[in-house]
């Protein structure tokens, strides 16, 4: 589970710099899209079952730091999706 966690920061990270790429107009729109759905995929992916067995309180899983990094992991994917669902396709200029 440390790969997925470790992978789905990175992609994470990858997604912000799209995002801080896309205010300078210097974004690709695949790129965006494509880092934050896998992103999204990936933080789901660890922080889902973490969150869900933590809560339950199954044998060693108390709610203690992992899971409070599993729900910050829940918040940022949340962020991904709403920012992805919120995003404006701007049509390209034709050229003259």
């Amino acid at each position: 589970s440390g790969a997925y966690h470790l992978m789905s920061l990175c992609f994470l990270l990858l997604f912000f710099l799209c995002e801080n790429k896309s205010h300078v107009e210097m974004g690709s729109a695949s790129l965006f899209f494509g880092f934050g759905f896998v992103s999204i995929f990936l933080l789901l992916v660890y922080a889902l079952p973490n969150v869900v067995l933590h809560c339950m309180g199954f044998g060693v899983f108390k709610f203690g730091f992992a899971s409070a990094l599993s729900v910050a992991d829940l918040v940022a994917a949340f962020y991904v999706a709403a920012k992805l669902s919120s995003a404006k396709l701007v049509p390209l200029k034709k050229s003259a």
